[in-house]
């Protein structure tokens, strides 16, 4: 593994630690609000808002060990009846994703400047912070599709070795 492919496996696992803690905060941020209304009588307005935010940030950053893992949703039927057409069908969808996150990122690059100075209401926690959070896992996103092309790229010309 090159030293570039190192740093890049370093930096993932980094971020899929965060993704750990952001899990265990959305947990126990809902236990919080669940006991809170449940036992004591009344509800807190700081859990939700952290929850939501704590879970956005979860599933954009995971995207990218869910490419490496290749656990995103397939139509796997489709490679059955048509063997031949995996790889381009593969290679396809994630050029689309690559297209799809850079739309994301784009349309947050426009968004970011307007929302710069806006907090939520409970928390007061940048709401910027939760966008930057989408940006960087749009951009590991695209980063691991490339990977992930290359590879196959590699396999194919393997195969036909």
């Amino acid at each position: 593994m090159s030293a570039l492919g190192k740093i890049w496996d370093g930096f993932r696992s980094l971020v899929n630690s965060v993704c750990g803690i952001f899990l265990i905060v959305v947990i126990a941020a809902l236990d919080i609000q669940v006991l809170c209304r449940s036992f004591l009588g009344f509800s807190t307005t700081w859990s939700e808002e952290v929850a939501m935010m704590c879970f956005t940030g979860l599933i954009f950053c995971y995207l990218a060990q869910a490419e490496k893992e290749e656990a995103h949703l397939q139509l796997e039927i489709i490679y059955q009846i048509w063997p031949r057409t995996k790889f381009w069908l593969m290679v396809i969808g994630k050029v689309i994703c690559c297209m799809y996150c850079a739309f994301v990122i784009y349309s947050e690059y426009l968004l970011i400047p307007p929302i710069s100075k806006l907090t939520t209401a409970a928390t007061h926690i940048p709401i910027v912070a939760i966008h930057a959070l989408i940006v960087l896992g749009s951009a590991m996103w695209i980063i691991q599709n490339l990977i992930s092309i290359s590879a196959l790229i590699k396999e194919r010309r393997a195969e036909r070795a």
